[in-house]
C-alpha cells in the first residue's frame, strides 16, 4: 500500500508544478477500504486517459512512465481496483479500493 500511494502522491505533486493541494480521504464500503488522492494540478487530457497505466507512457519529459503501471499491477495483485478521473487543466482524482478482511 505504501508504494501505492507514493506514486500516486509523486505523480499528484509533479502535475502542480507551481504549487497546488492534495487531499487525501479513505473510507470503508462494504467489502472494500478505499483512499481517495484529489489534486488540482494539471489533469490528464482525455485523448491520454486510455493510456495512462500502459508502461513507458508518459508526459513527464523526464518521466519514465512505470509508475502508474507499476501500481495498477500492485493494486490488482492486491485484489484491488483503481480508477481515474481527470480533466486537462481541472485536477485528478484516484481511487483506489481494496478488499478488507
Amino acid at each position: 500500500i505504501k508504494k501505492i500511494l507514493v506514486n500516486i502522491i509523486l505523480n499528484s505533486i509533479e502535475a502542480m508544478e507551481e504549487g497546488g493541494k492534495i487531499y487525501i480521504s479513505s473510507f470503508k464500503g462494504d467489502a472494500e477500504g478505499i483512499i481517495e488522492i484529489k489534486d488540482n494540478g494539471c489533469g490528464i487530457a482525455e485523448a491520454h486517459m486510455d493510456k495512462i497505466f500502459q508502461p513507458f507512457f508518459t508526459l513527464k519529459p523526464n518521466g519514465t512512465g512505470i509508475g502508474l503501471a507499476i501500481t495498477k499491477k500492485l493494486v490488482e495483485e492486491n485484489e484491488g481496483d483503481i480508477f481515474i478521473e481527470s480533466k486537462e487543466n481541472n485536477g485528478t482524482k484516484v481511487t483506489v479500493s481494496l478488499p478488507v478482511f
